[in-house]
């Protein structure tokens, strides 16, 4: 399960909870479309005195529905399958290359 964090307006924070309550951050690095369904590639956050010098990236599938209010909630949904997460991490990767290279 994953909620949207809006306190900060220049990009979006998804928070991941584990069982044990351990709360993980990840910045939304792009949305893309596969297969008639959108996903994202997120990255972790990683505190700046961690040892970890960068945190690692997964894709996730959003899913949308409407909340009891009639507004569009975003669910974010880890990719299980390896095969599927690697191929949408390269489709991710290629689009996240080709927007750099048109910005130049």
């Amino acid at each position: 399960m994953s909620e949207m964090d809006n306190n900060n307006m220049d990009e979006d924070v998804v928070v991941f909870e584990d069982e044990d309550g351990t709360e993980y951050q990840f910045t939304v690095l792009d949305y893309f479309f596969y297969n008639g369904e959108e996903y994202a590639l997120l990255e972790e956050v990683t505190d700046e005195n961690s040892e970890d010098e960068e945190g690692g990236c997964i894709v996730c599938r959003i899913e949308t529905d409407e909340d009891e209010n009639g507004e569009e909630t975003e669910e974010f949904v880890p990719v299980e399958d390896e095969d599927m997460a690697e191929k949408l991490f390269e489709i991710a990767t290629m689009k996240l290359n080709n927007d750099e290279k048109e910005e130049e």
